[in-house]
């Protein structure tokens, strides 16, 4: 694929669209075990759906898993986990990312994105550098990403997600959620185009390792 053109409409849905679907997923979310929103800024999560949704979530005590552009963290305040990349991490704090090594910056980093998120956790992604995994502002780990050859990160970012909130609901910590889904990604990124990692493939890594 080289170019893709889109013409699309990114206003908000109606109000009678946007209440029918509040309606029908406050009631599916009873029979689930963690909610992920992966917003755009499209049109369909709208402020007033994105807070029922949220605050119904969070009452059945569900994992709440956001990856959303930086214009709209402030509707998911609050959250148990946010995944911003690391571009979208330097664009809500201000700060300038420079190395894992940084030890100094990246507690400057957690302040400020647990002040402004007031999350559970939170995990910013480095491309093929890894990830950063914070259990609190102060309280971070580097998990190193492994390596693949000719990767397609085509849906790495939506890989990690999915299997951060498997693992959440599964009942792993913050960090081992984190390995579980840097082994995913990396099954994902080795395929080409956008691809699924299967419960077999990740065991097998998981088993190596």
């Amino acid at each position: 694929q080289i170019t893709r053109l889109d013409r699309e409409s990114t206003g908000p849905i109606l109000q009678q669209l946007e209440q029918k679907v509040i309606e029908i997923l406050t009631e599916e979310i009873q029979g689930t075990d963690a909610i992920i929103f992966s917003d755009y800024s499209k049109g369909f999560l709208t402020e007033n759906l994105i807070q029922r949704l949220k605050q119904a979530a969070l009452a059945l005590n569900l994992p709440v898993l956001v990856d959303t552009k930086p214009s709209k963290v402030r509707y998911y305040k609050g959250s148990t986990l946010f995944k911003p990349n690391i571009r979208e991490v330097e664009e809500i704090t201000g700060i300038k990312y420079t190395s894992y090594e940084d030890t100094q910056k990246l507690k400057r980093i957690g302040t400020s994105l647990f002040e402004e998120l007031n999350p559970t956790y939170v995990l910013f992604t480095l491309g093929e550098d890894g990830m950063v995994v914070y259990s609190s502002p102060e309280v971070f780990d580097y998990i190193p990403s492994r390596k693949v050859e000719n990767a397609d990160v085509s849906g790495a970012g939506d890989t990690v997600i999915a299997s951060l909130a498997a693992s959440l609901a599964a009942g792993y910590s913050i960090l081992e959620s984190a390995k579980i889904a840097n082994c995913a990604a990396s099954i994902a990124v080795g395929k080409r185009g956008t691809a699924t990692c299967s419960l077999e493939e990740l065991t097998d890594i998981l088993k190596n390792e």
